[in-house]
């Protein structure tokens, strides 16, 4: 199984996109508090392109810089990804 970690920043969606695809991941990590899942719906949603039906999403806490923002970010994923329980813990 194959693993890539999106704090390596793309120039826009669509070179992420690619180089996932050629990367041939089947998980994929993302950092919930500094990219836009959605939340934003003026802007590039990742989730546009990283479909979670192609892909495991795994949610990291990067930019949570205390334990309540870390669980807080863990339980949004959560509800975001139905009920995935697996997060990646950054410090």
């Amino acid at each position: 199984m194959c693993f890539i970690d999106l704090c390596v920043k793309y120039r826009d969606l669509e070179q992420t996109r690619q180089g996932i695809e050629t990367s041939s991941a089947e998980i994929v990590t993302i950092a919930l508090r500094r990219t836009n899942i959605g939340q934003n719906p003026d802007e590039p949603n990742i989730l546009d392109v990283l479909s979670p039906k192609r892909y495991t999403i795994l949610p990291n806490t990067a930019g949570c810089y205390d334990v309540d923002s870390a669980v807080r970010t863990c339980r949004l994923a959560r509800e975001l990804f139905d009920g995935h329980n697996l997060v990646k813990l950054d410090t």
